[in-house]
């Protein structure tokens, strides 16, 4: 049998161009993997895997009162996830497969937006979100308080005492309650575990709202963080 040339397929490429139709192209490459599409199959590589994705078609139909709610939940959370988007991407636990702890933390938010198919609204459980996951020590907290206007003041037991976990700096959450059409507010003190306290100042929109308040420590050289603690809800004076 022989082998053509490379003049023969050349002339070939041209002939098949015009008598086939060509559906998509798909590219291996050595560095970045392979990716392309096949009509509506779709191949990437993500994080190192390669896969395989059909590609959903446009629906011309309008969604359902119930298809509505769930996309606006999904929406939402996005929203109440923004302030704090990179944080978690370094402290939410770990990677596992194809599933990043950003999509880890987006689960928590979502399913803690509860559907109420029935009245066609959607209900937060604050007190199911987490924004932080880690072998840190769990933060113990004591209270928190609006003393004076626009501040609020958290206050924690330091169960890290003659630990090097003592150095851990406080990160906080804050949401605005029942509202999901405003993004969350997130902190990133100086105030370490030792200090037990931290007083926050709030721009004038926060006056008489009440507010849902989250903490959690990070260490000191950024490398893991401790799972978060929901601390209730305080109106700010």
């Amino acid at each position: 049998m022989s082998i053509p040339d490379l003049n023969s397929l050349q002339q070939l490429k041209p002939s098949l161009t015009k008598t086939h139709k060509i559906m998509g192209k798909v590219i291996d490459s050595i560095i970045s993997g392979t990716s392309g599409r096949t009509g509506r199959i779709v191949i990437a590589n993500v994080n190192g895997y390669e896969i395989s994705r059909i590609r959903p078609k446009k629906s011309t139909k309008a969604p359902s009162p119930k298809q509505a709610l769930i996309k606006d939940r999904f929406n939402k959370a996005v929203l109440f996830i923004a302030s704090y988007r990179e944080y978690v991407k370094a402290f939410f636990g770990t990677k596992v497969g194809l599933r990043s702890t950003y999509n880890a933390a987006m689960s928590n938010v979502i399913n803690a937006f509860q559907c109420d198919m029935e009245n066609l609204e959607i209900i937060p459980n604050y007190h199911q979100i987490q924004f932080s996951k880690g072998k840190g020590i769990d933060p113990q907290p004591l209270a928190i308080s609006s003393p004076t206007p626009l501040t609020i003041v958290i206050e924690w037991l330091d169960n890290g005492a003659g630990t090097i976990a003592e150095t851990d700096y406080m990160v906080a959450l804050f949401a605005e309650d029942n509202d999901l059409n405003v993004g969350t507010l997130f902190f990133q003190t100086t105030s370490i575990r030792a200090d037990i306290s931290h007083e926050f100042t709030l721009l004038p929109r926060y006056q008489d709202k009440e507010l849902h308040v989250w903490m959690a420590f990070v260490n000191a050289d950024n490398l893991f963080a401790s799972n978060s603690a929901y601390i209730g809800k305080i109106k700010v004076s």
